[in-house]
């Protein structure tokens, strides 16, 4: 089935927005390669221009804006900027609502950056390549025949940029792109409790990621009463991106919702005459979680579609918090051209059936796929088909299961898993990844230009797609704990071990030599220990530890053998009443470094280093110690010793008896 262009991934890193047919890519208009661009320059410095200064509590719109002279109002500066410049706004409240005529340009955009926390009212954008970062936005109270200063942000320019803006509370909604802009970013904003909507796009081009939108509400009262729409995302035009957004917890509860119970939608489209149809939209990665209610009169969306065309949803994840789960997956509506790949619409067995939840309903929607989707926990139907316009529908390959056992409504198509259970990691804890073991395992369909998962690993990771928002890791093991290197003594065992996690189950290889070579396994050593036989020569092993999916090999482990050192007493010479001399020749170190050498003397045989002792330095070579405080008349026992990793070694143990009156004398027995 031929497709119209289909927006795939646009990121400013890769640098690749691409509009693909059956996954080829095809020419891009000279606006896209414009919007490239724009993304390029926000990769790397603008070009330089002048940095103003505004301080609210300090400054004076009479000076020249400077860090010691800063203006007192944002407006002064949106004034006075032209490309390139940017204004630097200091921390605080400013009761302003600012409007920005002028434009920047590729490369050298107009810039206003909040330094700290600082509020306003608001800003209205007519000029193009124009960034606001960093601000608390909150909108006055409007009356009906107020619109744009209604919106926290409006913005009618090209090529602008609105990142690490808290839009809260504004009356009409967070932040709206107008149908007249086009190829702007809107990234990392939180939008909490702002009237009907949190985020609203028109125009073409537009990439909206990575956002954050909860609490959204009916207009306060007065204005508007009849407004009943508490939405998270309503988009329209045409070239849009949405990916990454997290939309959560819209409630029926707010003050502002209690009586008017709102239509709550995550993502919501409608065509009229003066919202332009939406066409050739990718939604992906998105997270969508909604509370659960049980009025009759209550639901909760994630995406509600009408009169829109060519759109893709794919490696989102739909579902209704508070302990449990609920919501729709689609809305209603004349749609055609609708993908729904790999999604995971999650709903609630507590929802009640009066409001219709269903997973997927399809109503006259005409050449669209779902393919590789879950479903899960709906009350009513898993999927719906409804009307009479169905030409090129292709569904197949989706999961359906109640996890209560009941089987799901609706009618099973080829390759579908009907009533299976997918096997999640822990649903309970709102962790939909699959298990191994999982059906949805290589189950699915090949979607020819869906290249990863909602985690943003590769598709397909085993033989074929998986089904659901998460594709399964076939990894091999990793290894947390090496087997460590050591030395032992010379007929010793040694116990080595290695810590591997993955997959289960795993299972072990030990081997001797280095890491890799696997000519000689040992025998029957086939868990994550090994002890190895008494050694008398240093030796080397590696353990592989493998699962289904391939093998890991750990670091090589030596086993350093080591033997006392050969040591051998010298001569008692120049003995007195008190003294006498002595000393060693170490002439092996046994193969370790021998770090203490000396000689030791007792009166008892066979003298230790526990007795009286004198170390005379370390290493090899020969040495000579002075023996003093000796008690005359008495006959001594006297070896020489030396110290290396495997032990003490002695030398043979001489006797020897000090003076009882003058001269020198030497015994050697």
């Amino acid at each position: 089935m031929k497709r119209k262009l289909r927006r795939v991934i646009v990121t400013e890193n890769a640098l690749v927005g691409i509009f693909q047919s059956s996954g080829a890519k095809m020419k891009i208009s000279a606006g896209q390669v414009l919007f490239f661009l724009f993304l390029l320059s926000l990769a790397v410095s603008s070009s330089a221009g002048i940095v103003y200064y505004v301080n609210g509590a300090t400054g004076s719109d009479a000076g020249p804006g400077t860090q010691v002279y800063p203006w007192k109002t944002i407006q002064k500066a949106a004034n006075a900027m032209r490309a390139g410049d940017s204004a630097i706004v200091s921390a605080g409240t400013y009761p302003e609502r600012i409007t920005a005529s002028y434009s920047g340009t590729n490369g050298a955009l107009i810039s206003f950056l909040a330094s700290g926390t600082v509020a306003c009212q608001g800003f209205t954008i007519r000029g193009d390549y124009v960034r606001i970062q960093g601000f608390k936005i909150t909108t006055l109270p409007i009356q009906a025949s107020a619109f744009e200063i209604g919106y926290g942000t409006w913005i009618t320019g090209k090529y602008c940029l609105v990142e690490n803006i808290f839009a809260y509370y504004c009356a009409r909604g967070g932040i709206c792109l107008r149908p007249e802009s086009a190829y702007g970013i809107v990234r990392n904003n939180r939008c909490q409790r702002n009237g009907m909507v949190g985020i609203e796009v028109h125009g073409s081009g537009h990439l909206v990621e990575n956002n954050e939108i909860w609490g959204s509400v009916c207009i306060p009262p007065p204005e508007l009463p009849s407004s009943v729409d508490a939405d998270g995302i309503r988009f329209f035009g045409s070239g849009h991106v949405f990916r990454g957004n997290t939309i959560h917890d819209i409630n029926y509860t707010d003050p502002e919702n209690v009586g008017y119970t709102p239509h709550i939608d995550a993502f919501q489209t409608w065509a009229d005459q003066w919202h332009v149809a939406a066409s050739n939209i990718l939604f992906e990665k998105n997270h969508i979680y909604l509370p659960v209610y049980k009025n009759a009169n209550a639901g909760a969306h994630g995406f509600m579609l009408r009169d829109c065309s060519y759109i893709t949803v794919r490696n989102n994840i739909v579902a209704c918090h508070g302990g449990t789960y609920t919501g729709e997956g689609t809305g209603t509506g004349t749609v055609h051209h609708l993908y729904l790949e790999n999604n995971e619409f999650v709903g609630s067995l507590s929802y009640i059936p009066s409001f219709y939840p269903m997973g997927i309903d399809l109503r006259d929607c005409a050449y669209s796929t779902v393919k590789n989707n879950l479903v899960y926990n709906q009350v009513l139907h898993a999927i719906y088909l409804t009307g009479t316009t169905f030409t090129g529908l292709d569904i197949g390959y989706n999961c359906f299961y109640n996890s209560n056992g009941t089987m799901p409504y609706g009618t099973a198509f080829p390759h579908d898993l009907w009533g299976v259970n997918p096997l999640f990691v822990n649903p309970g804890s709102n962790d939909f990844h699959l298990a191994s073991g999982s059906p949805c395992i290589n189950a699915g369909a090949a979607i020819g230009d869906l290249s990863d998962d909602f985690d943003g690993f590769p598709r397909p990771s085993g033989t074929q797609f998986d089904i659901g928002a998460f594709e399964f890791q076939f990894t091999a093991p990793s290894i947390t704990a090496q087997p460590q290197s050591r030395t032992i003594q010379s007929g010793q065992s040694a116990t080595l071990n290695v810590t591997a996690v993955g997959i289960e189950p795993i299972t072990y290889q030990w081997y001797c030599g280095l890491s890799g070579s696997p000519s000689t396994p040992v025998s029957g050593a086939v868990s994550n220990s090994l002890t190895t036989p008494a050694l008398t020569q240093t030796a080397n092993y590696w353990v592989s530890a493998r699962n289904d999916f391939g093998n890991i090999d750990s670091l090589t482990a030596t086993l350093t053998v080591v033997i006392s050192p050969t040591v051998a007493t010298t001569a008692v010479t120049n003995i007195t009443q008190t003294g006498a001399e002595s000393g060693g020749i170490v002439s092996s170190d046994g193969g370790s470094a021998v770090t203490e050498r000396g000689v030791c003397w007792s009166i008892s045989p066979s003298p230790t280093i526990a007795n009286t002792k004198l170390a005379n330095g370390s290493g090899t070579g020969s040495f000579t110690s002075a023996l003093t405080g000796l008690t005359p008349n008495t006959t001594y026992h006297v070896r020489a010793y030396a110290i290396n990793a495997s032990g003490t070694a002695y030398g043979k143990e001489l006797l020897f008896s000090t003076r009882k009156g003058r001269g020198h004398w030497t015994i050697d027995r």
